[in-house]
């Protein structure tokens, strides 16, 4: 198969081995592994993101529904029949019908998103719909529900994270522009409102100063994410009884654990996944100044992850390796 017949993810480079680091990018990756869908990653920095939409075709959004008005991930489709242009496809749930609708275009609309909901959940629909002969991530009639649970997930997930999490991301990244970019844009944008920089310039918050290891904030930040993970959990118990332990799907492989059973992995579960995923690639590594990326110690984060409700999240996160492959 040649390159052009090919699937392209847009992602974010990093310093790691390999790249891929973004919780939202890693959704895509997910989705795509999973359907064995042919693709390659083409490696775009942060301050080439906006050029790259308009390279395809992709309005900005600047409605001001979030915080950024260009984004990643992207995908890039050809057309099945090897004939016209690709389509484009970013964040919005009513993507998907308007890319059914007219299949040789680019289309981004824009609706009322929260400032951290993740952004691959509509490229997933629209490849189940694209793709129909592959496994869905979105089984039918699950759409809605399946927007309130990842709008739930971030907000009770993966905002009492961000503290911890987000001052580690510019360590990673590839390019010092690019880090620079995301440390001015994150201070504003998740921390300026909350902290307040203690250096006294006019320069606000300090992505140091959000969560400081040791620190008094940082143990509270680690209760806050204990509490989310048990929150998770009773919505994982919920399921309890509903389908009978050992069961397994047509290939042989158990269904334990998933969030709809027997169903398999759909969205939900490869976007609870992608957050471990991005917490075990981003939590221990040290900056060393134009030089390789070190490890620090043991992630405090990831073993109080492992460590809690019966060490369910280390066994889940286990599950994902088989849609890990970056290519």
């Amino acid at each position: 198969m040649s390159d052009q017949d090919k699937i392209i993810l847009y992602d974010i480079p990093s310093r790691l081995t390999p790249m891929a680091w973004s919780p939202n990018t890693w959704k895509a990756r997910y989705v795509l592994n999973h359907k064995r869908l042919p693709y390659e990653t083409v490696w775009v920095p942060y301050t080439e993101i906006a050029s790259l939409w308009a390279e395809l075709g992709l309005e900005p959004i600047t409605d001001g529904s979030i915080p950024f008005t260009t984004f990643l991930p992207v995908i890039s489709v050809p057309p099945k029949d090897g004939r016209g242009p690709r389509t484009a496809v970013a964040e919005s749930f009513n993507i998907a019908l308007y890319v059914s609708l007219f299949p040789s275009s680019s289309y981004l609309f824009s609706s009322s998103s929260l400032l951290s909901l993740p952004l691959i959940e509509f490229d997933a629909r629209y490849l189940d719909r694209a793709f129909p002969e592959t496994p869905r991530v979105i089984p039918p009639h699950t759409a809605a529900l399946h927007s309130a649970f990842i709008q739930a997930l971030s907000t009770t997930l993966f905002v009492p994270l961000r503290p911890i999490m987000i001052p580690q991301i510019p360590l990673v990244l590839a390019d010092p522009l690019g880090a620079a970019y995301f440390t001015r844009t994150r201070e504003k944008t998740f921390f300026a409102p909350a902290v307040t920089s203690s250096s006294g310039g006019s320069g606000g918050v300090k992505l140091a100063e959000v969560s400081p290891r040791g620190s008094e904030k940082r143990k509270a930040d680690m209760e806050n994410a204990k509490k989310a993970l048990q929150a998770l959990d009773r919505i994982f118990k919920a399921n309890q009884g509903e389908q009978e332990q050992g069961e397994t799907n047509k290939e042989g492989k158990s269904m334990d654990g998933w969030i709809m059973g027997s169903v398999g992995p759909t969205f939900a579960d490869f976007a609870i996944g992608a957050i471990f995923r991005w917490i075990q690639s981003v939590e221990d590594v040290v900056l060393v100044p134009d030089g390789p990326i070190g490890e620090a110690e043991k992630g405090e984060l990831w073993s109080l992850i492992r460590s809690i409700d019966e060490g369910r999240w280390a066994k889940y996160a286990e599950r994902f390796r088989e849609w890990e492959q970056v290519i």
